[in-house]
């Protein structure tokens, strides 16, 4: 009698241990198949999300990149600064660096994107040679010394700009777009130094003023972007990271044929 009872008392416990581990089991099924609803949800939301900011939409943002700037004399000439002159060529070539910041807004145009831009710029450059040269010296005709000639060009313009493109979506989120661009210069600096180094004239020249005789200039661009979704509560946004190329159309002054040009790699955000 005691043998039976023994046996139903172990038969009780380990119907409480199995069903425990059953019900735990079955626990960590909901929770396994919890998680993987999640992830399906999560993934939906994400397509959904790709799919809506790759739609053409009324959309504004903002942006700001960094470029490389490189601007050229496409007339040989020399340019008077002050009581220097410049013997820049048109294989001369002057390098920087630029920023700007731009506002922007998106109109659908069928299943391609209208965008206007209106942006702030700011271009640094720097230009430096050294070469030898002749000098002749005063009163002496005829006479050459024969001198190392420095020279150094720095420059600073600050523009407002106006641009207007076409974006088209090619593959999932990259989207290729081509355009115009139109910039009024606010200002400009310019220092020119020149430097002759000789024992017997050695000459320090610098002149600091203006760029003259700026005008209104035109830009045609062209460039890729790719559009990343983002989420912020219940809004959603989109980055797009993007590459361009600026190309002069026309020089920034009529007081020499002088263009610039630049390479941008830059953000925009839009909501």
């Amino acid at each position: 009698m005691q043998r039976l009872f023994r046996v139903h008392i172990l038969l009780f416990y380990l119907c409480i241990f199995t069903s425990g581990n059953i019900a735990s089991a079955q626990d960590q099924i909901t929770l396994s198949q919890q998680d993987s609803l999640s992830i399906l949800e999560r993934e939906k939301q994400w397509f959904a999300d790709v799919e809506y900011v790759n739609t053409p939409r009324l959309a504004w943002g903002a942006g700001t990149d960094m470029a490389y700037i490189m601007q050229n004399f496409t007339t040989p000439r020399f340019l008077r600064f002050g009581s220097n002159f410049l013997g820049l060529r048109s294989t001369d070539k002057i390098s920087g660096y630029g920023t700007s910041f731009t506002i922007c807004v998106d109109v659908p145009v069928a299943d391609n994107l209208f965008t206007m831009r209106l942006g702030y710029g700011t271009e640094r450059s720097r230009y430096n040679t050294l070469e030898r040269v002749g000098l002749q010296i005063s009163g002496m005709t005829g006479t050459f010394t024969m001198v190392d000639l420095e020279q150094s060009l720095t420059t600073q313009i600050n523009t407002v700009t106006l641009g207007a493109s076409f974006r088209r979506r090619m593959i999932n989120s990259l989207f290729a777009e081509i355009g115009v661009e139109s910039a009024v210069l606010l200002n400009s600096t310019l220092e020119y130094t020149e430097f002759i180094d000789n024992f017997q004239f050695p000459i320090n020249d610098t002149f600091e003023g203006t760029i003259p005789q700026t005008q209104p200039y035109f830009q045609a661009f062209g460039g890729l972007s790719y559009n990343f979704p983002s989420r912020s509560e219940d809004s959603i946004f989109t980055l797009s990271p993007y590459i361009r190329y600026y190309y002069p159309l026309s020089p920034f002054t009529s007081f020499v044929d002088w263009k610039t040009s630049r390479l941008c790699l830059g953000l925009e955000m839009r909501l």
